[in-house]
């Protein structure tokens, strides 16, 4: 069995320092891999959202289904998709301050 697509190119982005503010709908990588960050509203593309997205091709890799298969709200124009991140929060506990201090920084 071959390896037939690991890589989408089409939502790629140039990481770069100083970091330059993402567009408007921040969408940056397909919805099944997306970091809570961006799920959330961040602004800025770190290499943390590429970490979150190999954990999940990874995880997909060892089970052979996606580990987070959220169904993406079309409709809205802004990255905040309820059912990717209830997903994301059934497996993994929703966030608190105390570990993601952050977290009230982000406009979701």
């Amino acid at each position: 069995m071959g390896l037939s697509k690991l890589l989408i190119f089409g939502l790629a982005r140039i990481y770069q320092a100083p970091l330059k503010a993402l567009s408007d709908n921040g969408v940056v990588v397909t919805i099944w891999y997306r970091a809570p960050e961006l799920l959330l509203g961040a602004k800025h593309y770190t290499s943390a959202i590429d970490m979150w997205a190999v954990g999940c091709i990874f995880a997909e890799l060892l089970t052979l289904k996606p580990l987070f298969q959220g169904a993406e709200a079309k409709s809205t124009p802004n990255p905040f998709q309820l059912d990717q991140l209830d997903k994301i929060f059934k497996v993994s506990g929703h966030p608190t301050l105390e570990k993601w201090p952050t977290l009230a920084s982000l406009p979701h």
